[in-house]
């Protein structure tokens, strides 16, 4: 069960809700509709400071008749391809499902004429080897840490056509 924690704090006479999400996903309308309004307000924010880009967001999933087996998801915004997700089921890895879905979201943003392409990948995933086959090199990474007193590295990769 999700929980949602709500409070508020009052500074120059502006009062301020605190929603914390314990999860990674929540059917909470409450907490939906604030970040789509944060998004929303930033994104107008942007437009009006930055100029206008095409932002997008594409999924692709991959099915053995109704098994799930895998997925991307990715996103377009600034000229570049962020890919922020991409899982393969354990039994089908090894199989090149993730290359197929990674190469199937690069193939739609290079027919929308994006050549920069942008991931992290964590110590404990997969791990750079495999992006790095497919032309994505390091730039940058950092020390993750969780709460049980592991540490990994967040490795940040691109990739430029």
């Amino acid at each position: 069960m999700k929980n949602i924690n709500t409070d508020t704090a009052v500074k120059n006479d502006i009062n301020f809700a605190i929603i914390t999400n314990d999860g990674f996903f929540n059917e909470s309308t409450d907490w939906n509709s604030s970040v789509e309004k944060l998004c929303k307000k930033l994104q107008h924010f942007n437009f009006q400071n930055g100029g206008i880009y095409e932002r997008r967001e594409i999924l692709i999933q991959g099915y053995d008749k109704d098994t799930f087996v895998g997925g991307i998801l990715g996103k377009i915004a600034y000229k570049w391809l962020y890919i922020d997700l991409l899982f393969v089921e354990e039994k089908y890895r090894k199989k090149g499902i993730g290359s197929s879905l990674l190469g199937q979201i690069e193939g739609i943003a290079i027919k929308e004429g994006i050549r920069h392409f942008h991931l992290n990948t964590g110590s404990f995933q997969v791990g750079p080897r495999f992006y790095e086959k497919h032309g994505y090199e390091i730039f940058a990474k950092r020390d993750i840490f969780t709460n049980d007193g592991k540490t990994h590295i967040d490795y940040f990769m691109k990739k430029e056509l």
